[in-house]
C-alpha cells in the first residue's frame, strides 16, 4: 500500500510538472478577470510572475512533502513487516480462533 501511495503521489506531481504552463496561463486568466476576488487591490501587478511563483512554490513544497511523507510511510511499512515476520519465526503469534469452538452463554446473547 505504501508503494501504491508513492506511485500515485509521484504521478500527480509529474502531471502538475508537465501541465505547468497550462496551469499558469489559467491562473493568469482568472486573476486578470477579477483581481479583487483574489485580494489584489493595486493595478500594478504582474499576474504572470505571481502565478509562476505560486506554481514553483507548489511544486517545490509538494516535492518535499512527497519525499518526506512517503519515506515515513515506507519506513513504518518495513518496520511492521519485520515485526510480523519475527513473530511468525518465533511462533509467538496466536492464530485466530473460531467462535463456534467457544459457545456464548445465554446472558451474553440475550438482548437488553
Amino acid at each position: 500500500m505504501a508503494i501504491l501511495s508513492l506511485i500515485v503521489c509521484l504521478a500527480t506531481w509529474i502531471f502538475l510538472l508537465v501541465r505547468r504552463g497550462d496551469i499558469i496561463s489559467g491562473c493568469e486568466f482568472y486573476i486578470t478577470e477579477n483581481p479583487r476576488d483574489y485580494g489584489i487591490t493595486t493595478s500594478d501587478f504582474d499576474s504572470a510572475e505571481m502565478c509562476s511563483k505560486a506554481m514553483t512554490g507548489l511544486l517545490v513544497g509538494g516535492a518535499i512533502g512527497l519525499v518526506i511523507g512517503n519515506a515515513i510511510s515506507i519506513y513504518f511499512a518495513c518496520v511492521i513487516s519485520a515485526y510480523a515476520s519475527r513473530l511468525k519465526q518465533r511462533i509467538q503469534h496466536h492464530p485466530l480462533r473460531d467462535l463456534e469452538d467457544f459457545p456464548q452463554t445465554s446472558y451474553k446473547t440475550s438482548v437488553y
